[in-house]
């Protein structure tokens, strides 16, 4: 699937590599978003907003399952995020209303709007937030990172774009100048509060003028679905050494391969990452060099 979308779209000829995790096939979600409507909970059949009726899930982790069958006995009417730690006791837990019931029921429980602190665990050394993004599965997370750390190497200065938390950066802090920028102002925070490197709120035009301030030795990116091109101009244009680009999205990130491409950098390697073993799913990791 991914090479297909680097020939077809990005007009490239990739062999692709291939990274997972044996030991995590079932049993691998960390965190997930349930559904609940008509009395049925779980999560949403597959084109539609009829929600399916399940007791668990073999790919979520025993802990989630365990968060889920307490949710739902709950009486709760809406969509509910939960996320456990894999490896502690923490399970946090998230919804856009307020609710009473499972504010008792989970002591790690925010909502959208109410002001109070986010909860919060480390894992990793990467700080894990109440309602923002992480990925799916702290566990695969680590083959994610593995992968990315093998391509930046040890880099002299990094820009993390769409940092986050700080999933892929903060590690480098101790070694070398890291500046991150998201969207995210809560995210910012949270990274932020570690005293470690240099993190910041922004847009894309911020983005772009952060890869022309200086020629980093490594731009890392780890952009939504729709991929990064609003940073290619500016991407095509950077003194960079390296662009480490991280996606979600083979169609996307062919796209901006290619373009890429067009303005000298070559991609070098492309690795898919199983981050959501038996789905469609991938992540994909790329390293492009002048």
């Amino acid at each position: 699937m991914v090479e297909e979308s680097f020939q077809r779209i990005g007009k490239l000829d990739v062999d692709v590599g291939w990274a997972d995790d044996a030991d995590f096939r079932l049993g691998y979600r960390t965190r997930a978003t349930f559904q609940h409507r008509d009395g049925a909970w779980g999560f949403f059949e597959s084109g539609s907003h009829t929600v399916v009726d399940i007791p668990a899930c073999p790919l979520l982790h025993p802990k989630l399952n365990a968060a889920f069958e307490l949710l739902r006995g709950s009486r709760a009417n809406q969509s509910v995020e939960i996320t456990v730690n894999p490896e502690g006791d923490e399970v946090l837990v998230w919804t856009s209303k307020a609710d009473a019931k499972l504010e008792t029921l989970f002591p790690m429980y925010n909502a959208a709007g109410s002001g109070t602190k986010r909860h919060r665990f480390m894992f990793d050394g990467i700080p894990v937030v109440n309602g923002l993004f992480s990925q799916s599965s702290l566990v695969l997370n680590r083959v994610l990172r593995r992968e990315v750390e093998r391509q930046i190497g040890e880099p002299a200065s990094l820009l993390d774009l769409y940092s986050g938390t700080g999933n892929l950066s903060l590690k480098y802090a101790e070694s070398c100048r890291v500046v991150g920028i998201d969207h995210s102002g809560p995210a910012i925070m949270a990274a932020h509060a570690l005293e470690r490197g240099e993190y910041q709120v922004g847009d894309e035009t911020r983005f772009s003028e952060l890869i022309l301030q200086e020629p980093w030795d490594v731009i890392v990116l780890d952009p939504p679905r729709t991929g990064a091109k609003r940073l290619l101009k500016a991407l095509g244009k950077a003194k960079a050494n390296r662009i480490v680009y991280v996606s979600c999205d083979p169609a996307t990130l062919a796209r901006d391969a290619g373009q890429l491409a067009k303005t000298g950098w070559k991609l070098r390697e492309a690795v898919a990452v199983d981050l959501f073993p038996h789905t469609v799913h991938i992540e994909t990791v790329c390293r492009f060099e002048r």
